[in-house]
């Protein structure tokens, strides 16, 4: 995606929900920091064993590294 598809898609998104494996990308970086500036709602989701950035260190994430059920159920409870 652009720059520009990202920041138009990201003006209609209420939630960014951030999927977090081992290694971050330079656009998810990108997109957390714009999510942050626009005032949106972050859920971090951990699909693999990493660490928050710093960014969502301060933020309750949902784990699916075991359950991914029970981690999906609340990844949806949280977007209603």
């Amino acid at each position: 995606m652009e720059e520009k598809e990202i920041r138009a898609a990201m003006e209609d998104a209420d939630t960014f929900i951030v999927l977090l494996g081992k290694d971050l990308s330079q656009n998810t970086i990108y997109e957390i920091k714009l999510a942050k500036e626009k005032g949106k709602r972050i859920i971090p989701v951990l699909v693999e064993d990493t660490q928050l950035p710093p960014d969502l260190s301060d933020l309750k994430y949902v784990d699916l590294r075991w359950n991914k059920e029970e981690g999906l159920k609340t990844v949806v409870e949280a977007v209603q």
